[in-house]
């Protein structure tokens, strides 16, 4: 009975080993608790990348490939500043808060994984020149076609859109403005113009602007004409009178196409007679400087007969109108405000002249 019960202890025992031998090899060979359990593998991140292009001046597409939401992302921008933010979707626009241009956006997802997305560099610039009302953009290494917006310094704006590389826009206002340009690439780029450059004349042949003036239906320049012409004279040969003065010319120079700048030409004895018309009741008084007329005719004098004559006294102004082979009209408006304005003299005599807007 002992001898028994013995034999089945020892088996007993032997049975539990065995078991546990077995159970052991099965934990081994399907991993038991050993690190390599699929739940715990880490995912590799080769595939996670992400890509970004603008869709407007202030917005940015991101779309990100094989990663796990949600994403964390961050906007850094020319200078340094960042934006960040995080969104479970792709692709999905990206709001900007910054003025400075966007660079690149770097994604992480949630699993750590990270990749950075840059953004093409803008290369949008433009220039903007403002003269006699008008406003004309040029612009330099965009993406036709461009859009613009004119803000004016009282509050209105204005909007439109060219394809080429340049643009002549009629202001709509005699203000202060900023222009905000954007070309298909979504590129920005700002500019400003004065309400000065937009109520004065440039010539653009030389860079030199002159003051305009609307008397009646007219647009006058309000100061004598100064461009450079081929044999033009400066009073007493002295530049610094041509400074204040203006130039001095002969009839052959001022009938000339290419005198006057695009848009203007030399007055004529109608266009003078039509402004003596509107100017009425004492007229020296009004077309002199500090008139109400804003004329401000300056005495620059003549040259006549090898003698330079007039200066500070009478301002001599030559007309395109011819009276005969020899002589032409102009006008004169002195100092002591006596006005004579249908005049004639020899062509070859020099003086100022005064340009009308065609």
């Amino acid at each position: 009975m002992r001898l028994t019960q013995n034999f089945y202890e020892l088996m007993t025992k032997t049975s539990q080993l065995l078991l546990l031998a077995i159970m052991t090899t099965l934990m081994v060979a399907c991993g038991g608790d050993d690190d390599s359990d699929g739940d715990d593998v880490v995912p590799s991140c080769d595939d996670f990348s992400a890509s970004a292009v603008r869709t407007a001046a202030n917005e940015i597409q991101l779309t990100i490939t094989e990663g796990s939401a949600p994403y964390a992302y961050t906007v850094t921008y020319q200078g340094g500043a960042t934006q960040d933010g995080e969104t479970s979707q792709s692709p999905v626009t990206i709001a900007l808060t910054e003025t400075a241009e966007a660079q690149s956006i770097t994604v992480t997802d949630e699993t750590d994984c990270s990749a950075t997305a840059e953004l093409a560099a803008c290369a949008l610039t433009a220039t903007a020149v403002a003269s006699d009302g008008e406003i004309t953009l040029t612009v330099a290494e965009g993406t036709t076609p461009y859009t613009y917006v004119i803000t004016y310094a009282g509050g209105s704006t204005q909007e439109g859109q060219f394809t080429d590389e340049s643009a002549t826009i009629t202001a709509d206002q005699s203000e202060d403005a900023t222009l905000v340009l954007t070309d298909a690439d979504f590129c920005t780029t700002e500019t400003t113009v004065s309400a000065d450059d937009l109520t004065s004349l440039l010539d653009t042949r030389d860079g030199q602007r002159y003051q305009i003036v609307t008397i009646g239906t007219q647009t006058w320049l309000a100061e004598n004409f100064n461009y450079d012409y081929t044999g033009s004279l400066c009073y007493d040969d002295d530049a610094a009178n041509c400074e204040e003065y203006g130039k001095l010319y002969t009839w052959a120079m001022v009938i000339e196409d290419d005198f006057a700048p695009e848009g203007w030409r030399v007055c004529t004895k109608i266009d003078v007679e039509t402004l003596e018309t509107e100017i009425g009741a004492n007229p020296g008084e009004k077309l002199n400087p500090g008139g109400t007329s804003g004329f401000n005719a300056v005495q620059g004098g003549a040259y006549y007969e090898e003698l330079f004559l007039g200066k500070d006294t009478d301002a001599y102004h030559w007309t395109i109108t011819e009276i005969d082979e020899l002589e032409a009209n102009y006008f004169n408006i002195q100092a002591d405000n006596d006005v004579l304005f249908d005049r004639k003299l020899n062509k070859e005599a020099y003086m100022s002249t005064r340009l009308v807007k065609e």
